[in-house]
C-alpha cells in the first residue's frame, strides 16, 4: 500500500490565528527517489496551542495518526453540498493517543479534532480549516479546497476501514508574527 503525509506548516501568528500550508506529499520509498506534493492549499487554526480538552486551542507540533469519522455537524454538508455525492462522506479526526503511559500530551479520539471548512477562528473550535488563499486573518475559498483535499483522501485512503493507517499528519511551527 502506497504511504502518504499530510504536511502543515504553520508559518503566519495573526492576532487570532495562525495561518499555514497543507501539503499531501506521496512518499516515494525507492531509493534515492523524490516524494511528491500531489495537493497544497492554505490552513487556518486558532492562535493559542494546546492539549487541554474543552478549549479551543489548536493543536501543537507533532505527528499525530488520523482515523475516519462521520461528524453530525459536517458530514451531511460535505456529501450533499461540497462533493454532491451518495454516499457517506466521513472527515478526518486528528489524534495521537500514543500510549505511552504520559496522557498529559495525548490528543484522544474523543475530542474530534476535524479537519474541515470555514474562513476565521471563529470556525475552527480547536480544528484545523482549509482554504485556497489567505487574508490577515483567514482563509478564502475553504469549501473549494476542502471538497479538492476529502476527494483525493478518499482516493488514497480506504474508506472501508476507519483507521487511516497509510497516511501520517504532521504539523510544523515556523511562525513568524
Amino acid at each position: 500500500m502506497a504511504r502518504f503525509k499530510i504536511e502543515i506548516t504553520r508559518d503566519a501568528l495573526r492576532q487570532t490565528c495562525r495561518l499555514g500550508r497543507v501539503r499531501v506529499i506521496a512518499i516515494n520509498e525507492q531509493a534515492g527517489a523524490a516524494d511528491k506534493v500531489i495537493f497544497e492549499c492554505d490552513e487556518l487554526c486558532n492562535a493559542k496551542t494546546g492539549l487541554k480538552s474543552g478549549e479551543d486551542l489548536a493543536l501543537p507540533s507533532g505527528r499525530y495518526k488520523l482515523e475516519y469519522f462521520l461528524s453530525p455537524k459536517f458530514s451531511s454538508t460535505l456529501q450533499k453540498d461540497i462533493l454532491k455525492v451518495d454516499f457517506n462522506t466521513p472527515l478526518i479526526c486528528i489524534y495521537n493517543d500514543k500510549s505511552d503511559g504520559n496522557a498529559s500530551d495525548d490528543v484522544d479520539k474523543t475530542r474530534r479534532i476535524l479537519i474541515h471548512w470555514g474562513n476565521t477562528e471563529k470556525d475552527t473550535i480547536g480544528c484545523e480549516l482549509l482554504g485556497y488563499g489567505r487574508s490577515s486573518e483567514g482563509i478564502t475559498n475553504s469549501r473549494n479546497a476542502c471538497g479538492d483535499f476529502y476527494r483525493l483522501m478518499y482516493e488514497i485512503a480506504p474508506l472501508d476501514k476507519t483507521q487511516i493507517e497509510n497516511v501520517e499528519l504532521e504539523i510544523i511551527d515556523n511562525l513568524e508574527a
